[in-house]
């Protein structure tokens, strides 16, 4: 009988585990090591341009100091949004997002906040509290 309350108990702190992880915004499904002490939810908007199409915009909370790519990477786990980045000594920088590849003989993707154009990359910049961030498939 005791076994089975032990066995009951553990299943229990499994489950309760699995909804903290996938529901709590705190936990970060990407896998980041960062910790923070700021419990303040910043709302943040990511919006992609593409030439000749409709602009989307993916809402994104964060909490502490994220980076952009770990917001990034937090949109994607809906699904609805994906990108690709590639290394470099100056770090990570975006080459293809939700499967539109920039050609880097001719086009890049730019970063705007809100609407002004970001001196760092992706792995750099710490949005706050009601940024916009603007990618936008650009010609060099």
């Amino acid at each position: 009988m005791k076994n089975l309350v032990k066995l009951a108990l553990l299943i229990v702190l499994v489950i309760a585990s699995l909804y903290v992880i996938t529901v709590n915004p705190n936990s970060n499904p990407a896998s980041d090591n960062t910790t923070s002490t700021d419990s303040t939810y910043e709302n943040i908007v990511v919006k992609v341009s593409v030439p000749d199409q409709e602009d989307k915009s993916y809402p994104a909370t964060s909490v502490g100091d994220l980076t952009l790519e770990q917001i990034l990477e937090r949109i994607m786990v809906s699904g609805e949004f994906s990108f690709k980045t590639q290394q470099s000594s100056f770090g990570s920088y975006i080459t293809a997002i939700n499967g539109i590849e920039a050609d880097s003989t001719k086009q890049y993707w730019s970063i705007a906040i809100n609407g002004e154009d970001a001196m760092q990359g992706i792995s750099e910049i710490n949005p706050v509290n009601g940024d916009i961030i603007t990618l936008t498939l650009k010609d060099l």
